[in-house]
């Protein structure tokens, strides 16, 4: 007969107390291993060093990849939200929903000059697009979808050319292009909440 003292067979303690020791031990011996042992292996040494940065200690819980944000802010703040947004790594395509007069056009103008753009910044409403240089000599597209009737008419102009450039695409009203969207882009949604305040949620 099994009491609390004896294990199944009868004989020492049960496994349910030696499994915390062994569980502590394993742990122990595998972080010695992960953070000592291996930087003397040469083949596994370059995981803690430059080569591959995400695998250092200090980064295992700082990956550059974006995820879910919520901000709620007023519109004299947001050049602090745009470099929020930048810290946040959304992809190089971004799309921005919300009704008129929500601050869209505002957060690009601040995104655009965050991201190193010194020429002035407007709204592309009549020519759908207008391209941008930063600093580094990089292109920033800004899209401005309001007037068109139909998605043929993006394509016409050749859309798809702009969103696979693997240049940064910001665009205004995306629903009337459903179908030209890359499927790798970051979503940025705007509201106007009580007391004039914004609401952004990117994700």
């Amino acid at each position: 007969m099994r009491n609390k003292y004896t294990g199944a067979n009868g004989r020492g303690r049960p496994t349910t107390l030696f499994l915390p020791f062994a569980l502590f031990f394993c742990t122990t011996i595998a972080g010695s291993f992960h953070y000592g042992a291996a930087k003397k292996i040469p083949l596994l040494s370059g995981l803690f060093e430059n080569e591959l940065p995400l695998f250092r200690r200090s980064s295992l819980k700082t990956f550059k990849t974006y995820s879910t944000m919520e901000i709620e802010f007023r519109l004299d703040t947001i050049t602090k939200v745009a470099d929020q947004i930048i810290a946040n790594h959304p992809k190089k395509i971004i799309l921005f929903h919300g009704p008129m007069g929500v601050g869209k056009t505002t957060l690009i103008k601040a995104l655009t000059k965050a991201l190193g753009v010194t020429d002035a910044t407007s709204s592309p409403t009549f020519s759908l697009v207008n391209e941008y240089q930063t600093k580094d000599n990089g292109t920033i597209y800004h899209f401005d979808l309001y007037r068109l009737q139909k998605e043929e008419e993006a394509y016409d102009m050749g859309i798809d050319e702009y969103l696979y450039s693997d240049e940064i695409c910001l665009i205004e009203w995306p629903e009337k292009i459903p179908n030209l969207i890359p499927e790798d882009h970051t979503t940025i949604t705007l509201k106007i909440t009580t007391d004039n305040q914004r609401y952004l949620l990117m994700k």
